[in-house]
């Protein structure tokens, strides 16, 4: 049997142990993917002790309420994604004390994210000691809950990560807006990952927010621009920064971006000049959001971003009055 893909939607059948050692034995010879959609629920269950054995595992998500001590990854050497869902920041610390020099590329957490300053000191000694700076390309965290807090102050735990290809840290708005980041702390983080091609960065634009944040066009010129090979976005944006448009150098790259609940001005010419404007910034993208499934200003604009995206040449246009 050459499996690579197993899922496991019940894993308490402990009153039939032929099935447990036949569980332990596929998964042990065979399996490259593991997903276990319900497991245990202690931790220290004899199928979990034996999951974290196996040498040619290279993937792992798993869905455990607590982690009751560090968990010894360095008998995982093969492990190239890890996701886990879990209910407390400490026990992150508990999941990842341990991982050391692993092959680790992608790395998955729905968990709330850490705000004592302990945690997040912990996080970056783990971090520091754990040799996934180099090796990891891809990091999400999803904080489970409605308005958790995503503060600069965690995210600077992550600085270091300079081959960062794909960053997710989402925290949606919901009834009120959370996103708290501000011009300069998107263009320090373009500097930390120059080779980011995937960057969700608070969650998709709420309407609040993009009112409010100083996050304007010459902000997002400056990401394209440092991170060349960027191709989805997703940040928060103040549109009626969308004025300038002369000596932008365009992203081609850029294929998604979400503009989320972004409110229009009610203005039809601010409207065209924030199409001509994006245009000139991101010429090949696709533009996604709620907004375009229920605003009748966003179909309009969109229609006029394609027109002037497929123009060849761009009409001189004076904005600085």
């Amino acid at each position: 049997m050459n499996l690579e893909d197993l899922r496991l939607f019940d894993t308490e059948a402990r009153e039939n142990q032929r099935i447990q050692d036949t569980i332990r034995q596929i998964i042990y010879n065979n399996s490259l993917t593991l997903r276990l959609l319900h497991p245990p629920r202690d931790p220290s269950a004899p199928l979990v002790h034996d999951i974290l054995q196996l040498p040619a595992l290279q993937v792992l998500e798993m869905h455990i309420p607590e982690v009751p001590g560090p968990v010894p990854w360095d008998i995982l050497p093969s492990l190239e994604y890890l996701n886990f869902t879990l209910n407390k920041p400490p026990d992150v610390m508990n999941l990842l004390g341990n991982l050391r020099k692993s092959k680790l590329r992608r790395f998955a957490l729905m968990c709330p994210y850490p705000t004592s300053k302990g945690d997040r000191a912990r996080l970056v000694r783990f971090f520091d000691g754990s040799g996934l700076y180099s090796s990891v390309r891809s990091f999400s965290w999803v904080p489970r809950l409605y308005g958790a807090p995503l503060t600069w102050e965690f995210v600077t735990t992550l600085g270091p990560f300079a081959n960062m290809q794909a960053l997710y840290l989402s925290a949606p708005c919901g009834r009120a807006c959370h996103f708290n980041f501000r011009h300069e702390h998107v263009i320090e983080l373009s500097r930390w990952m120059p080779r980011l091609r995937e960057l969700y960065f608070g969650g998709s634009p709420c309407a609040v927010g993009g009112l409010t944040t100083n996050i304007g066009y010459h902000t997002l010129a400056a990401l394209a621009r440092n991170c060349p090979n960027l191709s989805l976005l997703s940040v928060h944006f103040n549109i009626n920064t969308f004025v300038t448009v002369d000596g932008v150098k365009p992203n081609r790259n850029v294929v998604c971006w979400d503009v989320g609940e972004t409110v229009l001005p009610a203005d039809p010419l601010s409207r065209t000049i924030i199409a001509l404007a994006a245009s000139k910034l991101f010429p090949n993208a696709v533009l996604v959001g709620g907004a375009l499934k229920h605003t009748k200003a966003w179909e309009i604009v969109r229609e006029e971003f394609r027109m002037f995206t497929l123009s060849a040449v761009h009409m001189p246009l004076d904005l600085s009055t």
